[in-house]
């Protein structure tokens, strides 16, 4: 069975503002009460979040603090739990993720879920192919495809197989995958991580017109800059449960920092003491790599020696993890 009803009312005391939009429409989505355990484990003990038409809801907070399973269970990838779920006022109770996803609800995971042996247009409809009178109508398939990739500021072969391409075109493409349909709900987490700035603004961009057209979205991110740009209301986990949800103009970083760590990550911390480092165990030079036919690591040189830690930075697909 999918979820149960529970209605007690749940005390505020932890909650620092509960403040809407000056927006008298219908929320798109809303969840009531949530909780979810595993075993005696509560991952999520959530009071109230909903979204409404037309706004960025930023759901803030740590590692750990219920964000995943929140976003899980408005996308149906979670259908046991405590609570209520409403769609425009009405409850329902997900079976699966592609039952969410048929009454308009979007969710677009850190993780891609593309499939690198199949082509663009192929993942693009994957599990949802336009059949008519028992066959695939291919022509409008490929048109719709071609649109949704335009959406999103690509022109790609539509053939081309998903593992041939970055990992930030592939973000794209799954970003268009999820914007295929007419949602009226899209959740993305953590959708810059593999772009570039060029690529950032034309998500931003999209992002504007989806609420243009009164889409709610649902966005999470540990880039501050991010949610001064985007948010319109901002909804702090900790813990599992809600400690604020509050207007984003008036959660300034510092604000919001408390918010997501309380008193735990405010104390000073003396530093370690450093050592210098030692001899040289790990030495590269000019290391290229290639995968699929594509080089995606070029003429690399590094070198680790004891008591040194060396980072490798970039975006994903840039080629630190070749």
């Amino acid at each position: 069975m999918g979820q149960m009803r529970n209605n007690r009312p749940v005390p505020r005391d932890r909650c620092y503002a509960n403040r809407r939009p000056m927006n008298d429409a219908v929320a798109h989505i809303e969840l009531r009460n949530a909780k979810k355990r595993y075993g005696h484990v509560t991952v999520l003990d959530c009071d109230s979040f909903d979204v409404l038409p037309g706004e960025v809801h930023v759901l803030a907070g740590e590692n750990g603090a219920g964000k995943s399973t929140l976003i899980k269970i408005l996308g149906g990838a979670i259908t046991e739990y405590e609570g209520e779920l409403r769609l425009g006022g009405e409850a329902v109770a997900w079976k699966s993720p592609h039952d969410a996803s048929a009454r308009g609800v979007a969710v677009i995971h850190q993780e891609l879920s593309l499939v690198p042996s199949m082509s663009v247009v192929d993942n693009l409809y994957l599990g949802d192919l336009p059949v008519r009178r028992g066959f695939v109508r291919q022509g409008a398939m490929r048109r719709q495809a071609r649109e949704a990739l335009r959406k999103v500021g690509l022109q790609l072969p539509l053939d081309e197989l998903v593992e041939r391409l970055p990992i930030a075109t592939q973000q794209l493409v799954e970003v268009a995958k999820a914007l295929r349909r007419e949602a009226r709900v899209v959740v993305m987490d953590e959708p810059t991580s593999a772009l570039n700035v060029r690529e950032a603004e034309r998500l931003f961009a999209l992002i504007q017109e989806l609420k243009s057209q009164g889409c709610g979205v649902v966005y999470i991110t540990h880039k501050m800059d991010e949610i001064e740009r985007l948010a319109d209301r901002i909804t702090v986990l900790r813990d599992g449960k809600r400690v604020a949800t509050e207007a984003g103009s008036e959660v300034g970083a510092d604000r919001l920092i408390r918010l997501m760590v309380g008193d735990k990550g405010l104390r000073p911390t003396e530093a370690a003491p450093r050592t210098p480092p030692g001899e040289t165990v790990l030495a590269v030079e000019g290391l290229t790599v290639h995968r699929h036919g594509r080089e995606v690591a070029r003429d690399v040189s590094l070198s680790v020696r004891k008591g040194e830690v060396v980072g490798l930075a970039g975006l994903e697909g840039s080629g630190n993890s070749a």
